[in-house]
């Protein structure tokens, strides 16, 4: 009885008590991929919400314009190679009087690093 009595207590108890869920937080907008890409810029080159906006808008141009050049059946491989490779080079100049030589080297692939400087030798 005794036994009895003390686990309806414990079931009353319990009952009683409120649940809490995590609520999402809306402020942070952590689902938008914007928001998302945003905050790993601003954390992985340890730079200045204005600043990481900066670099993630010149990103998104130029993943736009990749995607233009690539859909743009009017091209030949040639010329979207060029058109891709003009896009890479203004990305980059861009991010280069953005960022330290450091932080660029740890948003920029290193390919893309690697043609810019056999792009500069050829040139007379």
């Amino acid at each position: 009885m005794k036994i009895k009595n003390m686990l309806i207590g414990i079931v009353m108890i319990l009952g009683s008590l409120k649940s809490y869920a995590q609520k999402v937080d809306t402020t942070k907008r952590k689902d938008d991929p914007h928001m998302h890409m945003h905050r790993h810029i601003r954390q992985r080159l340890n730079i200045d919400s204005a600043k990481a906006e900066q670099v993630n808008t010149v990103q998104e141009k130029y993943k736009m314009g990749i995607t233009r050049a690539v859909s743009d059946r009017k091209l030949t491989d040639g010329q979207r190679r060029l058109a891709i490779d003009s896009l890479m080079r203004e990305k980059n100049g861009k991010l280069g009087k953005m960022l330290t030589p450091e932080q660029q080297s740890k948003i920029i692939p290193s390919t893309e690093m690697k043609k810019e400087t056999t792009s500069e030798k050829k040139k007379p």
